[in-house]
């Protein structure tokens, strides 16, 4: 009796001590900084700008962000106060800039990338999202949009900080957007001092996810999940429904006014010229595409996509057509961005390459 209880007690000492060191090891992602690490250029990237100061900025797995000064030649590391995977940059201006990632992570800069401060985070965003709609919800209570984003946002908050955002893009540095799955939506119009959730002023009633935000002149288009397209209706302030014609998910947008690209599953690609009214299929040639996952608008006004098959697609016709081109380095893109003239950054499964877009006499890339 005395070993059989000494034994159950040394187990249970023991069992308390490995569930002490496991609660000690535990670091929370959401505060805890990004480690730096001897191999930037290799490390998985998920997302790529240029700044408007010719910067080149990158983010990735575990709060990872990498800068570049000289076309993508050589990065730095970034200082990130979160280990969470990021999903997307947007730079309004040179130094003001915005990242996005799991757990509904929301970062900001104001020096060009080398340092950033978190604003927003899933338990945060829920909490906004619920003090919101519940205070709307009971000055409109036969409002059905309302009482739908009320139930969405305790939905959120049961699950949080669970749900990843997964774009973020701005007009200009007051007006921005963060996109994420469920159909999340939050707006800021005082340069990101505030957030607003944006959910009921969606056509998107199921939740579909929002891969992709894309702001060009004064328009700003949402694509995701099962073919929804939308395009902001300025007159009424809310996201309405566009009809591309394909079902599958869209991941990339791109283009130049009036004209915008989506880009998505099955190398399947629409463009429409009159700001998402019509839409055709886009040709492409010398390769079938796989599925997109990243798209760029260049300074000359090509295009290009990037597959997660590691293909590379170029347009000079506005996106009409597109051209395979060659790459060195192929990889599980995932983004890619201008870096001077007729080449490019892309970031995907092994890290960060530089590319050309341009052709010689032989179809070969140089």
């Amino acid at each position: 009796m005395f070993q059989s209880h000494a034994s159950r007690v040394l187990a249970g000492l023991l069992l308390a001590a490995q569930a002490a060191l496991a609660q000690a090891a535990f670091k929370d992602p959401l505060n805890t900084p990004a480690m730096p690490t001897a191999r930037l250029l290799d490390a998985p990237m998920t997302a790529v700008v240029r700044t408007g100061a010719g910067r080149l900025v990158a983010g990735g797995w575990r709060g990872l962000i990498a800068l570049s000064d000289d076309d993508g030649k050589t990065w730095r590391q970034a200082q990130v106060p979160v280990r969470e995977d990021l999903t997307a940059l947007s730079f309004p201006t040179p130094t003001h800039g915005w990242a996005v990632g799991n757990e509904g992570v929301l970062l900001e800069t104001t020096d060009g990338g080398a340092h950033w401060t978190k604003r927003l985070d899933g338990n945060v965003a829920a909490q906004l999202m619920v003090d919101t709609y519940a205070a709307a919800a009971g000055q409109h209570p036969d409002d059905a949009r309302l009482a739908a984003a009320l139930k969405e946002a305790r939905s959120y908050q049961a699950q949080a900080p669970a749900r990843p955002f997964l774009d973020v893009a701005f007009e200009n540095d007051g007006v921005g957007y963060v996109a994420g799955t469920y159909g999340m939506l939050f707006r800021t119009a005082d340069a990101g001092r505030t957030w607003t959730p944006w959910l009921e002023r969606t056509d998107n009633p199921d939740g579909y996810n929002i891969y992709a935000i894309h702001v060009e002149g004064d328009q700003v288009f949402l694509a995701g999940e099962l073919g929804l397209a939308l395009r902001l209706d300025r007159a009424q302030e809310r996201f309405v429904k566009l009809a591309p014609g394909y079902e599958g998910s869209f991941f990339a947008l791109a283009g130049e006014a009036p004209a915008v690209i989506a880009a998505g599953l099955r190398g399947n690609a629409l463009l429409s010229a009159d700001e998402g009214r019509s839409w055709q299929k886009v040709a492409f040639h010398a390769a079938t595409p796989t599925t997109f996952s990243g798209a760029a608008l260049m300074p000359d006004g090509a295009v290009v996509l990037v597959t997660l098959s590691g293909q590379l697609f170029v347009s000079a016709d506005r996106g009409k057509t597109f051209t395979a081109l060659p790459t060195r380095s192929p990889m599980r893109y995932s983004a890619v961005a201008p870096a001077g003239d007729h080449r490019v950054v892309v970031v995907g499964s092994q890290g960060i390459r530089v590319e050309s877009t341009r052709q010689d006499n032989n179809g070969q890339a140089r």
